[in-house]
């Protein structure tokens, strides 16, 4: 960027002076900016209207006293003129009596209506720096706003007060090249310091001119304005079905636009799978010139409503710009609030009332619809035990399902995994008298609910205490035949397949095949392959995640000695070098263990297999791992008895364990 090589002016022989209108008290509400978002946006909004095509928000990292904010844009500036006559007389409005003023060079609907969103910055900073080129003749101005300085001043007085004016530089043609305003908010009062990330979400969710307008980008420490990262489970006018759409409803492509009182409205209203957490997303959004007017909300709607659960899953956008197009402004200063008893706002109210009522009656119907089929495939790798079932009782449990989809306040999962109990329910012969009524039920409320959670918590403990005991039966069995040296084929197989019988914290682990060859290349490094000790040996490595753990079986039997650990050493070092080597593999920790007998009759053995595990390798003997496993699932068990005390069924599983 070239520069201007004649001096500097710091305090040039000019002044600028502050005028206040005689609303000043009630127009300056500098308490409606004090958020960070709020006070930026109205800066943002006076770069749209200056015709920037790019604005840059710089945030400090931390907050300090010589911490800033920085809102840098290309518009077409001020020259010094501008800046005495307009910036700093309070209350002036670009588009003075025009409520339908656009812009000189680009033709845009002006933001700027009461002139004083330029001093939203005193929102969250004491002074505000401006320094702006003008693209018409190339005056450079700086000057300096202070808040406490301003506020010493009479209110009333009409004479104004002084302005610091820090730099002048008079007209230069080559100069109007660097056109722009750069507003500095010093002496920031802000309490906290948001991320980028967080502010930047915030800041697209005000505006839509960085979606709509090709000509206008806002950038937060050099990143775009995020799009919306929410994937939504239905989007209208979208997933309208056609005996759905209203009448005179024009689509382009996500969006929907209607004619409401003779002005053209465009909307598009998205609901998610899971509730919306984020207050700034949660409701509708209303635009006019891109920015937004009224926050999110629900166009006021009373309750009773069909699907009116839906509120919490729903988020949208409508476009209104006539709202601002009217001679009585129908905007509140902050942009966040419409006046909705005006006529002019009324019927889009209205108009918006109705929409919303319709969509959620089509959201409660189509996630019922959704869930049940979601339900029918998780459930079609059991279709053998539906099909036992009488044609009156799968209709039953199909039914009550139907009605159990259509409960709004269900999350996606919570319904699956009850949906699938009351499955497990009827075939063990539970809860028949309440799936029926579920079956029979029109309208699931809410004590209907309460009952079947209640009765669900208490069947999903009595099922896994049942699993757990059969579990605990099986370790036990195990370990009968380890002591009995019974290590046969199948058995060492059935292990394999599940190492829960050796620990219950080895559940979350899935055999892993993708090592396969090189675990058998590493046991051959080691020379545990032609070992005679070694051979019939379990060779297995499970994985969970990046981990992936191995796992050495030794005949029962076998006295464990220096070569065997020596090997089983060698043996874990070779497995992590290679999967060190191989950057793109998908582990970065590997943890051994080698299961053998008698760990402790050779001589200074005990103090060789200590030393192994800080590098993450293991001895332990098969009776041990057994008794340690078993204990385990008992306590396990103990615990989901205990938290059922009052339930029959589950205390007799501990004198009466399934068979």
């Amino acid at each position: 960027m070239a520069t201007d090589s004649r001096p500097h002016s710091t305090r040039p022989d000019k002044t600028l002076r502050l005028n206040y209108s005689g609303r000043i008290i009630d127009h300056l509400g500098i308490q409606m900016y004090q958020s960070p978002v709020a006070a930026i946006a109205e800066l943002v909004a006076n770069a749209w209207d200056a015709d920037a095509t790019r604005v840059a928000i710089t945030l400090p990292e931390a907050l300090g006293e010589t911490a800033e904010v920085i809102v840098k844009d290309d518009g077409v500036g001020m020259n010094f003129e501008e800046c005495d006559e307009r910036f700093l007389n309070v209350g002036y409005a670009r588009r003075g009596h025009q409520a339908t003023e656009r812009s000189p060079s680009k033709d845009r609907s002006i933001l700027g209506r009461k002139g004083i969103g330029k001093f939203a910055g005193f929102g969250i900073a004491q002074v505000i720096e401006v320094e702006t080129i003008s693209e018409q003749n190339g005056e450079r101005t700086v000057f300096e706003m202070d808040i406490d300085r301003i506020r010493s001043g009479d209110y009333v007085n009409t004479g104004g007060t002084d302005i610091t004016v820090i730099a002048y530089e008079g007209p230069d043609n080559e100069r109007c090249r660097y056109h722009g305003t750069t507003v500095r908010l010093k002496r920031l009062s802000m309490q906290r310091n948001r991320t980028p990330q967080v502010f930047a979400r915030s800041m697209a969710r005000r505006f839509l001119l960085h979606q709509l307008a090709v000509d206008f980008q806002i950038l937060v420490n050099n990143h775009p304005l995020p799009e919306e990262d929410l994937q939504p489970q239905f989007s209208f006018p979208r997933d309208y079905r056609d005996n759905e759409r209203p009448g005179e409803l024009y689509t382009d492509d996500e969006w929907g636009t209607e004619s409401v009182a003779g002005e053209a409205v465009r909307w598009r209203i998205r609901f998610y799978e899971d509730p919306i957490s984020d207050e700034e997303l949660q409701g509708i959004g209303v635009f006019a010139g891109g920015k937004m007017v009224q926050s999110p909300f629900f166009f006021n709607l009373a309750g009773g409503l069909s699907g009116q659960h839906g509120q919490q899953y729903i988020s949208g956008q409508i476009l209104a710009d006539f709202l601002d197009a009217q001679e009585d402004d129908l905007i509140a200063p902050e942009r966040q609030r419409v006046n909705w008893d005006h006529p002019a706002a009324a019927e889009l109210q209205n108009w918006g009332q109705e929409r919303l009522r319709q969509l959620l009656a089509i959201w409660r119907d189509r996630r019922g619809e959704q869930r049940q089929k979601v339900l029918v495939e998780r459930l079609h790798p059991l279709t053998s035990r539906l099909d036992k079932l009488g044609r009156h009782e799968r209709r039953t449990v199909m039914q009550a399902v139907k009605r159990l989809a259509q409960v709004e306040t269900l999350s996606q999962g919570q319904f699956e995994e009850l949906g699938t109990a009351l499955l497990t329910a009827w075939e063990q012969g539970r809860l028949r008298d309440l799936i029926d009524r579920i079956a029979q039920s029109d309208d699931m409320d809410a004590d209907h609910l309460i009952e079947i959670l209640a009765e669900a918590e208490v069947l999903t403990a009595l099922n896994m205490a049942e699993a757990v005991m059969t579990k605990l039966q099986a370790v036990e069995g195990l370990e009968k035949r380890i002591e009995n040296r019974d290590l046969e084929n199948a058995v060492r197989d059935y292990i394999s397949q599940h190492p829960w019988l050796v620990s219950p914290k080895w559940e979350t682990f899935a055999v892993e095949q993708g090592v396969k060859t090189l675990v058998q290349q590493a046991a051959k490094e080691a020379g545990m392959d032609t070992h005679e000790d070694f051979k019939g040996r379990i060779d297995l490595a499970l994985a969970s995640g990046e981990h992936l753990l191995i796992l050495e079986f030794m005949r029962p039997g076998l006295t464990l000695d220096w070569d065997h650990v020596d090997r089983f050493d060698q043996y874990i070092r070779i497995m992590r070098d290679t999967i060190t080597a191989n950057t793109g593999a998908d582990f970065n920790r590997v943890t051994g263990y080698i299961i053998a007998d008698r760990l402790h009759t050779r001589t200074g053995l005990p103090g060789r297999i200590e030393a192994l595990v800080p590098h993450g390798m293991f001895a332990m003997d098969w009776s041990t791992l057994l008794r340690q496993a078993a204990a385990q699932w008992r306590d396990f068990f103990d615990i989901l008895v205990t938290r059922n005390p009052q339930d029959e069924r589950l205390q007799m599983l501990r004198t009466e364990p399934p068979e």
